[in-house]
């Protein structure tokens, strides 16, 4: 029967409770804050894309169009022929017709003020007048390239003064009109420039309140770790460290774990620390290990062959592959039964880690084949290890029950990496170089370089090589 858990004099969970609750708090004031802060600046923003810099982009359009129309209106007395005062008379209109269309922008931005009905005013005296210094111009071209006698001269001499006294009337109200022009985008200008101020003010304002905020903040994050810190990590740390230099501290054993759900964490922790790293270790020696003969299973083959590719492709040294299957175990079984079956394989797994280097990796591929992982091995010294390992095999008698013995002899299908060969091409290989030695006779080793892949499946497609009534590739 489970024992109650023993009743805690503090908790933990209760003080972090009530310092999360006290930080939602203020977070969520903060974000209100911050909030309302921006719909503040959001309606001051508004204010300027919709109302404010569209009227002082007229305001600086309508300045630079009444110049430009005062430029144009005090050349018309100086055309000398028809095509050229034409030429400034259509300048001019399309300069008023400019005036006109600012004047309505401004209208709709305004409404209609003083400013605005003054302009309005103004232009209108601009168009008499240019119509005016316009025909009076069109008459005394005219006159002179008629006339020629004493009459036309006087006449042509009465039209330029006319025409003089129209460019002083045009002058003056195009003065007038650029001096409305002029005060419009003046008062524009300042009108823009307080509430670009007063936006900057309010952005400010609100980036102050954004560092407070986070001011606030990261003074209770620091205030809650120091809380975990204190009341959670260095306790747990210390449990730590002990774990690490695999001894208790006599303290967790000795406590009752009453204080709080960390010191009853701490001391469920110590009892259970030895019997978890010993399940850990069964674990992993189960996840690494064929539990029959105790080689390497294939997980930690490709782990191996993982890293050794890995460290091939950085310094570039040699690395081979042996793969090896018992001839005819099928016969084992039938005749021996599958106990004398296992035997077999077990004493092959000896004979293997008995003749290789601590370097190499012997593992059980699958079945009665097994794969050995030759590091810094070049072909040559891969088919002088597969040799050695065949007549070892051959020469030794594996005991079965009631003291009989089996003589072995196995095949071999020897490979090396090559360029940037996969793992999965480099065991192709090998197995394509197995077929090869059981198609030979068995009992013999065989290499296959990677040219001659391609012409080695061809062949092996075509052909069946039986093994106890195995197809080929069962070796």
């Amino acid at each position: 029967m489970t024992e109650p858990a023993p009743r805690l004099r503090g908790s933990v969970r209760a003080r972090l409770r009530r310092f999360s609750w006290l930080m939602l708090g203020v977070v969520l004031l903060a974000i209100l804050s911050l909030l309302v802060s921006q719909f503040w600046l959001e309606r001051t923003s508004l204010r300027l894309q919709r109302s404010l810099l569209p009227h002082w982009q007229t305001a600086q359009q309508l300045n630079t169009d009444t110049r430009a129309l005062a430029a144009q209106a005090a050349r018309l007395p100086l055309a000398l022929g028809e095509g050229e005062l034409d030429t400034l008379l259509m300048q001019v209109e399309s300069r008023l017709t400019l005036l006109d269309e600012d004047l309505d922008r401004l209208f709709r931005h305004t409404g209609e003020s003083r400013d605005v009905a003054s302009l309005r005013q103004a232009v209108a005296q601009l168009h008499t007048t240019i119509a005016r210094a316009g025909a009076v111009t069109r008459q005394r071209i005219a006159v002179e390239a008629a006339a020629r006698d004493a009459a036309g001269s006087r006449q042509s001499d009465a039209l330029r003064r006319m025409e003089r006294d129209l460019a002083r009337l045009l002058d003056e109200q195009t003065v007038v009109l650029t001096s409305y022009a002029s005060a419009l985008a003046s008062d524009a200008d300042r009108l823009l420039l307080a509430q670009r101020n007063e936006f900057a003010l309010k952005h400010w304002l609100q980036t102050l309140l954004i560092l407070l905020a986070g001011l606030t903040i990261a003074i209770l994050l620091v205030a809650q770790s120091n809380l975990l810190e204190r009341q959670l990590l260095q306790r747990i740390d210390a449990l730590r460290r002990s774990m690490l230099s695999g001894a208790i501290d006599a303290r967790l054993l000795s406590g009752d774990g009453r204080g709080d759900e960390l010191d009853a964490m701490q001391a469920e922790l110590a009892r259970l620390l030895g019997r978890l790293t010993q399940q850990n270790l069964a674990l992993e020696q189960l996840a690494t290990t064929d539990p029959l003969t105790g080689l390497a299973n294939r997980r930690r083959l490709f782990e191996l062959l993982e890293y050794e590719m890995a460290r091939q492709r950085r310094t570039p040294r040699a690395l081979s592959l042996l793969l090896i299957d018992i001839d005819h175990f099928k016969r084992v079984n039938d005749s021996w039964g599958h106990n004398a079956g296992d035997r077999v394989l077990l004493g092959l797994a000896k004979v293997l880690l008995s003749g290789l280097r601590q370097a190499d990796l012997t593992a059980r591929y699958g079945g009665e084949e097994f794969l050995v992982v030759l590091p810094d091995t070049n072909a040559a010294g891969a088919l002088a290890v597969a040799e050695l390992i065949r007549q070892r095999v051959a020469a030794s008698q594996l005991s079965l029950a009631e003291g009989q013995t089996l003589q072995l002899t196995v095949s071999i299908g020897a490979a090396t990496l090559q360029g940037e060969e996969s793992i999965a091409s480099l065991i192709d290989r090998a197995d394509r170089a197995l077929y090869q030695a059981k198609h030979q006779g068995r009992n013999r080793v065989c290499s296959l370089a990677a040219e001659e892949t391609a012409a080695s499946g061809a062949a092996a497609s075509g052909k069946a090589v039986a093994d106890d009534g195995l197809p080929p590739g069962g070796h």
